[in-house]
Order: C-alpha cells, then sequence, then structure tokens
C-alpha cells in the first residue's frame, strides 16, 4: 500500500522535525538562562558604579568648596585682614 508508505513517512519527518525542535528550543533555553544571568551580573555592576560615582560626586563638590575658600583661609591665618 503506497498511501501507508507515505503516510509513514510523513510522519517519520514530522516526528524527526519534533525532535530537532526540542533540541533547539533546549539549547535556546540555556541561551536566555546563560543571557539573562549576564545580563543581571552586568546590572548589579552598574549599579554599584552609580554608587560610586556618587560618592566620588560628593567628594568633589566638598573639595570644590574647600578650593574656595582656600584663600580666605590662608589670608585669614596669615593675618592679612580684608578691605573694608
Amino acid at each position: 500500500m503506497p498511501e501507508q508508505n507515505g503516510l509513514q513517512q510523513a510522519l517519520t519527518t514530522v516526528l524527526n522535525t519534533q525532535a530537532a525542535m526540542q533540541g533547539t528550543t533546549a539549547l535556546l533555553q540555556q541561551a536566555m538562562i546563560e543571557f539573562t544571568q549576564r545580563f543581571a551580573r552586568m546590572e548589579s555592576e552598574l549599579i554599584a558604579i552609580h554608587s560610586e560615582q556618587a560618592a566620588i560626586r560628593t567628594m568633589l563638590v566638598r573639595h570644590e568648596e574647600i578650593l574656595r575658600d582656600l584663600p580666605e583661609a590662608v589670608q585669614r591665618r596669615a593675618g592679612f585682614q580684608g578691605q573694608p
């Protein structure tokens, strides 16, 4: 019966294709897990960098204030008085 032979071949093709798709799906799922983990690490590192930037910015503002006030502090320390 040629019809059954064709049907059997079609069924075999479908099953082989399904098995290949399941294998591909498993690979894609693993890649997605790895990507998600990597992204989470990068996000964590970025948060740490932003925190460090904020601390550096605070220090820079403080240093700017010190430098801005330095000439006056030196004059006071040396006993100079500004013009009234």
